[in-house]
């Protein structure tokens, strides 16, 4: 059977080509597709999405304290001054869908 040997700098060559190629093409179709998704009350949330990529690792996210609750939506009872009320907010999920969207290429 072939076989295959990399040399020790094949390994930083290759992250190094993942990261160009995921900053380049991959994490920007990503994002062009989560700021179509998002909804927009006052376009703050679709602003701050940001892409970075380091050491083959891609992130694309809002550092907003209210984007996981606007992705994944929320539950909970609220108390305040002996009154307890139930909270709710419906999934508006952006990031997934355009993460698993299929692409070609």
């Amino acid at each position: 059977m072939p076989r295959v040997t990399l040399s020790p700098s094949a390994g930083a060559w290759l992250t190094d080509q993942l990261d160009d190629w995921m900053g380049r093409e991959l994490g920007p179709a990503i994002l062009d597709d989560a700021r179509r998704m998002v909804p927009v009350l006052t376009g703050a949330l679709r602003t701050s999405l940001r892409i970075e990529t380091y050491r083959a690792v891609l992130r694309i996210g809002s550092d907003l304290p209210y984007a996981a609750v606007v992705e994944l939506g929320i539950s909970r009872m609220v108390g305040h001054s002996g009154r307890v009320w139930f909270m709710h907010r419906a999934p508006q999920p952006f990031l997934r869908p355009a993460l698993y969207r299929p692409r070609s290429g």
